[in-house]
Parts: C-alpha cells; structure tokens; sequence
C-alpha cells in the first residue's frame, strides 16, 4: 500500500480485491477557494487498470459556467445552478495498478501521467445518488 500523501504505480495483482469505485475528496480548512493542492482524500484506495473510478470533490461553490466558441460555431454554451466537481478516472497502462494513499491531494493525482482523468459536474442529487451519506461515514471510520 501506498505511504500518507504518497501514490504507488504497481504491477496488477489479482490477489489484490477492487474498492469501492467512487471516492471522496475533501479541501482542508473548509477553504472556500478550490485548490487541489489542499484537496485530500480521507481514506487510502487502488484503481486497477480495468477499473473507472469517480472521484468526487466537496467544492461545491460552481453556480453557473459558459463555454465560449470560436466565430464558426454557435454561440457560448450556458448552463446555470448549483454543481459540485468530480473527475472520472482510469489508469493509462494495462496490467497496472495505483495505490493512492490517505491524504493524497487531488494536485498529485491530476499531475500523475499514469492517469487519465476528465472532470465533469454534477448536482446535488446526482452526488447523493452517487455516493449516500451512510457509505461515507462509513469508510471514514473503517
């Protein structure tokens, strides 16, 4: 396993069991800014080259975002309400696995070039949806 903080590229291991897929991370001193530097995660977890996993952030300040397009395309894109930030993830290389251990900042992970990772938003029901409240508390304290 990997170290507090640290992430460990390993060769895939069956005797290794799969965690939960959606994972929790959680900005240190309730910041209101996102940094992903200060944006950890509480419990330690492997992704297998196999696997997609949701990393979901408690950055949840996102009321509203546009995307703009070049004079070719129509106009910007608006989409408007409360949103919450997650980014879907899988391993780049076959085989493999990736110990992430706990309080390792989403700023190492998104740094990581053994990871794809796309970000994407989500609501509030969507995240509930996601991840209950009871499976948090959960891995917290296990």
């Amino acid at each position: 396993m990997a170290a507090a903080g640290t992430i460990v590229l390993a060769k895939s291991n069956p005797m290794v069991e799969p965690d939960c897929l959606n994972h929790q991370f959680t900005t240190l001193g309730g910041g209101q800014l996102f940094e992903t530097n200060l944006c950890i995660t509480p419990v330690p977890f492997t992704i297998h080259s196999n696997e997609v996993h949701i990393l979901l952030t408690d950055f949840d300040e996102i009321v509203g975002a546009s995307v703009g397009f070049d004079h070719d395309h129509r106009g910007p894109l608006s989409i408007n309400g409360s949103f919450q930030l997650g980014y879907s993830v899988h391993l780049n290389m076959p085989d493999m696995m990736l110990h992430i251990g706990q309080d390792t900042s989403l700023s190492l992970l998104l740094r990581s070039g053994c990871l794809k990772m796309t970000p994407f938003l989500l609501t509030k029901q969507q995240v509930t949806q996601l991840i209950p409240p009871n499976h948090l508390k959960r891995k917290k304290s296990g």
